[in-house]
């Protein structure tokens, strides 16, 4: 959920090098109320506010980013780190590397959302996705 889906979609277009693959309305690009955007071969949906509040009227009173992290698996996270700061974006973290096995480092996107990435430093690391993928079928299945 973002206010404004036009500056989030320069905003990634920026910095990621998106592309709007789909938006609606249809053909409205970063001017529509909902748009898709692919990045490599990761696809993210944002829709604003307003439009998505008429069908989930619970989400009016929460707040934009936030409490939200989003966590991307990446081959070169130092790579990365130094195209994503010569966008000019604030960095929270620098790329370090942690007790189980990552490099890591996390950003702030124009709508307050955390973006972690995460390169995994050798097949002896913890598998984060795929033990979070079991939990979640174990819980919900």
């Amino acid at each position: 959920m973002v206010e404004d889906v036009g500056e989030t979609v320069a905003w990634y277009e920026r910095v990621f090098d998106a592309e709007v693959v789909a938006s609606l309305p249809s053909g409205e690009g970063a001017d529509g109320w909902w748009a898709q955007l692919q990045i490599d071969d990761a696809s993210i949906m944002i829709q604003e506010r307003e439009s998505l509040t008429e069908k989930l009227p619970e989400l009016e009173r929460e707040s934009i980013g936030g409490s939200v992290a989003l966590y991307v698996d990446v081959d070169d996270a130092v790579a990365l780190h130094g195209d994503i700061a010569d966008a000019d974006v604030e960095i929270l973290e620098a790329p370090h590397e942690t007790d189980f096995g990552w490099r890591q480092f996390a950003i702030l996107d124009c709508n307050g959302y955390v973006l972690w990435f995460g390169e995994k430093l050798d097949d002896g690391a913890m598998d984060i996705g795929r033990r979070h993928r079991s939990l979640v079928r174990r819980h919900h299945g």
